[in-house]
């Protein structure tokens, strides 16, 4: 920021010390900040009107205060006060009004930093906006600009309730304007009319820790944020991430999940039905296991279920040995269905018996089938119900943003 020495001019009704931040030919008022009364630059500093000056912002940024903003140095030379309410002073809150503060750069001239409730926008004044762009349009439409479509999210009117510190334009209290809000978070255009002229101004919301540390401020850096913006992005960068992650593993999931259910049934390599008279002195049938680089799976249908399941021995052995048995499976297994699927692996490949035995007679039949090279769909469809889930969470605190975007 260049060292411009600041000028100090006596209030001609009070006496109190009004500083300019800036010497610039396109000065035209300046105000006292104790008694309100309005001085006119370009005329040996007469008072044109006078302000009560009974309003303040809660906002850290004040007169006189240099930053940067989007890599530009600025200085803080003017603070105004609107309302889109006609209310008397005495009975605004925070709420009810906005405040401009008038910036200006020796390299990029004038701009306009809004507070409102916890928010900042930054404008600029533009030149390429078609004249109609914004008139006799309603809330709703959608307007493109820079190639950007915009949507008109407010009309309405301001009036101007309070000045301080030095402004480019002449501001009289009372002053109405018309404003079309367009939004394109985090961008916005407006059109402002007022009894004098039509304005068009390029805007983008910028997030609270920016503004504080760009102009330095070092004890304000809580998020005084009330609502969300119409030009407020949303903002959660755990969310976020979490919502990528979670679409590409859900999107991932489903094509494993299709592939498995196609393909990953694995290999039968053996199927046979005995009767329950049949399995009173058991039976062993031999098969061959060609492949334990996947599960298998032990597949029995009956007709009995619940606990008759337990009266069923199951054994694979080898050589002679029990390598697995599955009285705890089945066990576990009890329930209402007469269908059992056991998902297990061997330590080697090899020739297997086989070993089925049972105390029931009256089972009319049992089927066994044994399967290998076999995927299971159950750790995928809890990979893809995790990630449908967290996605869905990130679109619900999604959706509840907008629903509070002002």
């Amino acid at each position: 920021m260049s060292n411009n020495k600041i000028r100090v001019i006596n209030c001609k009704n009070c006496g109190g010390s009004m500083e300019m931040f800036i010497e610039s030919r396109k000065l035209q008022t300046l105000t006292c900040s104790y008694c309100g009364s309005v001085h006119d630059v370009q005329h040996e500093f007469n008072i044109l009107y006078k302000y009560s000056n009974n309003l303040k912002s809660n906002s850290p940024i004040k007169l006189g205060m240099k930053g940067k903003i989007k890599d530009v140095e600025f200085i803080v030379i003017g603070e105004i006060f609107y309302s889109d309410k006609l209310y008397p002073e005495s009975k605004l809150v925070m709420s009810d009004y906005l405040v401009d503060y008038q910036l200006y750069s020796p390299t990029h001239g004038y701009a306009t930093l809004s507070y409102e409730n916890g928010h900042y926008i930054f404008s600029r004044r533009v030149r390429d906006i078609a004249p109609n762009l914004l008139n006799g349009i309603f809330v709703g439409n959608v307007v493109v600009y820079r190639n950007i479509a915009f949507k008109v999210v407010e009309i309405y009117q301001t009036y101007l309730y309070q000045v301080k510190g030095a402004l480019s334009w002449r501001a009289k209290k009372g002053d109405k304007t018309a404003v079309v809000m367009a939004s394109s978070p985090p961008y916005m255009i407006s059109y402002e009319k007022s009894r004098n002229e039509i304005e068009y101004y390029f805007e983008e919301y910028i997030k609270p820790e920016i503004i504080f540390e760009g102009f330095n401020i070092k004890n304000d850096q809580e998020d005084h944020r009330l609502g969300v913006h119409s030009a407020q992005l949303f903002d959660s960068p755990i969310l976020q991430a979490l919502s990528k992650v979670s679409f590409i593993s859900m999107i991932f999931s489903i094509f494993v999940l299709l592939f498995l259910f196609i393909f990953g049934s694995g290999k039968e390599i053996f199927l046979d039905n005995w009767s329950g008279t049949n399995l009173q002195n058991a039976i062993s049938k031999e098969v061959n296991v060609s492949n334990v680089s996947h599960l298998l799976n032990l597949q029995l249908k009956s007709s009995f279920s619940g606990n008759r399941w337990s009266d069923y021995d199951i054994s694979l052995l080898q050589n002679q040995k029990v390598i697995k048995n599955f009285s705890n499976e089945l066990n576990m297994a009890r329930k209402k269905s007469p269908k059992i699927n056991i998902y297990f692996k061997l330590p080697s490949m090899g020739k297997y018996n086989l070993k089925i035995a049972s105390k029931i007679t009256k089972t009319p039949y049992i089927k066994v089938s044994l399967k290998q090279n076999v995927w299971t769909l159950k750790y995928f469809f809890m990979l893809f119900l995790i990630s449908f889930l967290s996605y869905i969470f990130y679109l619900f605190k999604r959706y509840s943003f907008e629903l509070k975007r002002d």
